[in-house]
C-alpha cells in the first residue's frame, strides 16, 4: 500500500470488487453444484424406486438367505468334523506314546 490515502482508497476499493465477484462466482458454482447434486439425488432415487419394484419377492430372498447359511452351515461343520477328527488322533497318539515311556 502506498501513503497517497486517494491511491489507497482506489486499492481498497478495488479489492472490494475483486471480493464481491469472488463471492457472486462462489455462490453461483455452490447453486450449480446443489443442482447437480440434487439431479444425481433424484437419479438415485428412481434407480432404488425400479430396482425395489423390479427385484424378486421378500419370500423368495428370504429363502435364498436360508439356503446360503445351509450351505454354509454344512461346509463349516464338515470343517469342523474334520478338525475334531484331527484333534482326537493327536490326543491318542499322544496319550500312546506317554504310555510307551512310562512303561
Amino acid at each position: 500500500m502506498t501513503w497517497n490515502i486517494f491511491k489507497r482508497i482506489a486499492e481498497l476499493e478495488q479489492w472490494v470488487k475483486d471480493l464481491r465477484n469472488f463471492i457472486f462466482e462462489n455462490s453461483r458454482r455452490i447453486k450449480q453444484l446443489e443442482d447437480k447434486m440434487r439431479q444425481v439425488e433424484n437419479k438415485l432415487f428412481i434407480q432404488a424406486v425400479e430396482s425395489k419394484a423390479f427385484s424378486i419377492p421378500a419370500d423368495q430372498a428370504r429363502e435364498a438367505r436360508r439356503l446360503y447359511h445351509r450351505e454354509w452351515r454344512a461346509k463349516n461343520k464338515l470343517s469342523e468334523d474334520a478338525r475334531e477328527k484331527k484333534n482326537a488322533y493327536a490326543r491318542a497318539y499322544y496319550a500312546r506314546k506317554k504310555g510307551e515311556t512310562n512303561a
